[in-house]
C-alpha cells in the first residue's frame, strides 16, 4: 500500500499506544477509504481555518525566513522545562490554574503546519464543551500538559512537539510523522476532583442517590491540596465537606463511625486554616473546636490538633488562663511540639505586660484623684479669699449690710458665717425672695448717734 493511502482498521487501537511507539498489529479492511470518508466538509471547517498555519508573508515582517510554527513561537513561552509545549495567551483566564486530576470542559482545534484547515475540531463533535478528565490516557500528553497550565475562561495556543503530540509515526492521512501540533483551546470551567464534578448540578432527587460520604471525601481532599498555599480556599472547600456530612442520612453503625471520623479531620483542618497567620479568625477556631467536642465526643477532646488550635485563638481573645489549659492538655498529648512550648512562654510574658499595664492605669487613676482634689482645694482657697476681702471691706466702710449670693459649695457658705462672726458681724443665711444669701449686718453701736 502507497505510504500516502489510507486503510481502514478491522479494530481499534490504543492511542496511547501510538504516542509511545509501541509496535503493535493491525488488520486492514479489504475496502478502500476514499477521501470523503476522511476529509471533513469545507463549509464545516470554514470557519476554524487558521491562517498562522499557512504562513502568508508579510511586507513589513523581516522574519520571512522563518516557517509558520516559527514565527508562532517568538511569541509564546514555555511551559515545560524542555520548550517542548510553548504557550500563547490570546484571552486572559480568572481565578486558580487547573489543579491535576480535575475535570476540565473544553473546546479546541488542532493544526498541522501548512495546513488552515484543522484536523480535529471539538465544535463539530458537539456544541457543548467536551469533558475531559485529566491524568487518563483519553489525549495527548502536551495538550494535558497545556491545559493544566490555564485558567477558567482562558484561550491559548499551544505548540506541542511530536514527542508530546503523535509521536514519530503520526497519524495518517491527516497527521504526519514527527509533525508539531498547533492546538487553540478555550477552557470554560473545570471541577478539581471527578468525584465532586456535576454534584452541585444534580436535582436533590439525585443528591440522594449520589455517595455524600464519597463527595465529602473528594471535597476534604481538594482542600488538603489547598492548605499550605491558601488556608481560605482550604477552608471554603472543607466547609462543603460538612455541609454534606451534616446532612448525611446514614444507614448503619459502620456509617456512621466513617462519618465521625471524616469529621473530626475535617473539624481539625478547618481549626488549622483559621489558625494560619493570613487567615487568622480565633472566634472561627472556637467555633469550629466546640462542635467537633459536642459531635465526635471523647476522640476529639483528646485530640492535640483541637486543643492546641484553641489554646492558639483564646491566647489571640486574650483568654490567657483558659490558653494555658488547652495549651498544656495538648502538650501532654504531644510533649514534643515546640510550637505550643512558645505559645506557652507568650502567653507569660502577655500577662507581665497586662500587670504593668494595669499598675501604670492604676497609677495614673491615683494621680489624677490627687491632682483634682489639689486642684479643687486651690480653687476654694481663692474663692475665699475674695470672699474674705469683700467682707473686711464691709467691715471698714461705711455700709450697713451686706448680702452676698450663697456660695456653690458647703465650705464657701460655711467659711462666710464663720468669717463674718469672728469680726463680730451679724452672719445669718436670709430669703430674697427666691433666692437665699448671707446677710451680713454691724452690731448696733450707741457712740454712732
Amino acid at each position: 500500500m502507497n505510504s500516502q493511502e489510507a486503510a481502514r482498521l478491522k479494530t481499534a487501537f490504543s492511542l496511547q499506544q501510538l504516542i509511545n511507539n509501541k509496535d503493535g498489529d493491525f488488520e486492514v479492511c479489504g475496502d478502500d477509504l476514499t477521501e470523503e470518508h476522511y476529509d471533513l466538509k469545507f463549509s464545516e471547517v470554514a470557519e476554524y481555518i487558521n491562517t498562522d498555519c499557512v504562513g502568508f508573508e508579510d511586507e513589513n515582517s523581516n522574519s520571512s525566513t522563518l516557517s509558520p510554527f516559527e514565527k508562532l513561537k517568538t511569541k509564546m513561552t514555555k511551559i515545560d522545562n524542555n520548550g517542548k509545549v510553548m504557550k500563547y495567551i490570546m484571552v486572559q483566564g480568572v481565578g486558580n490554574v487547573v489543579p491535576s486530576n480535575a475535570v476540565v470542559y473544553v473546546h479546541y482545534s488542532m493544526y498541522t503546519e501548512y495546513e488552515g484547515v484543522p484536523f480535529d475540531v471539538t465544535f463539530l463533535r458537539s456544541k457543548e464543551p467536551v469533558r475531559i478528565v485529566l491524568s487518563s490516557t483519553g489525549i495527548i500528553p502536551g495538550l494535558e500538559l497545556g491545559i493544566r497550565s490555564m485558567k477558567k475562561s482562558e484561550k491559548a495556543q499551544f505548540l506541542i512537539h511530536h514527542d508530546m503530540a503523535f509521536g514519530k509515526m503520526g497519524c495518517a492521512p491527516r497527521i504526519p510523522g514527527e509533525a508539531t501540533i498547533l492546538c487553540e483551546v478555550e477552557l470554560f470551567r473545570y471541577s478539581e476532583n471527578p468525584d465532586t464534578d456535576g454534584f452541585e448540578d444534580l436535582s436533590m432527587l439525585e443528591k440522594t442517590k449520589f455517595s455524600s460520604i464519597k463527595y465529602a471525601k473528594a471535597e476534604y481532599a481538594i482542600g488538603l491540596e489547598y492548605c499550605k498555599d491558601n488556608p481560605r480556599a482550604a477552608a471554603v472547600r472543607f466547609k462543603k465537606a460538612l455541609g454534606v456530612l451534616g446532612g448525611l442520612h446514614l444507614l448503619n453503625t459502620e456509617e456512621k463511625q466513617e462519618r465521625n471520623e471524616l469529621l473530626l479531620q475535617v473539624y481539625s483542618n478547618l481549626a488549622l486554616c483559621f489558625c494560619e497567620k493570613d487567615n487568622l479568625v480565633p472566634t472561627q477556631v472556637c467555633v469550629y473546636v466546640k462542635e467537633a467536642f459536642r459531635v465526635c465526643g471523647s476522640k476529639a477532646k483528646n485530640s492535640k490538633t483541637l486543643n492546641k488550635c484553641w489554646g492558639i485563638a483564646l491566647y489571640h481573645l486574650n483568654e490567657l488562663e483558659e490558653s494555658i489549659k488547652c495549651l498544656l492538655i495538648a502538650k501532654k498529648l504531644d510533649p514534643k511540639d515546640t510550637e505550643i512550648q512558645d505559645f506557652l512562654s507568650k502567653i507569660e510574658v502577655k500577662k507581665k505586660q497586662h500587670l504593668e499595664n494595669e499598675r501604670n492605669i492604676c497609677q495614673k487613676m491615683f494621680k489624677f484623684s490627687l491632682d483634682k482634689k489639689e486642684n479643687k482645694i486651690k480653687e476654694l482657697s481663692e474663692s475665699m479669699i475674695i470672699l474674705q476681702e469683700q467682707i473686711e471691706a464691709f467691715k471698714s466702710g461705711n455700709q450697713k449690710d451686706l448680702f452676698l449670693p450663697v456660695p456653690i459649695t458647703t465650705e464657701e457658705k460655711t467659711f462666710c458665717l464663720d468669717y463674718g462672726k469672728s469680726l463680730k458681724l451679724l452672719a445669718n443665711v436670709v430669703n430674697r425672695g427666691n433666692i437665699q444669701a448671707i446677710h451680713l449686718s454691724k452690731p448696733w453701736d450707741p457712740s454712732s448717734f
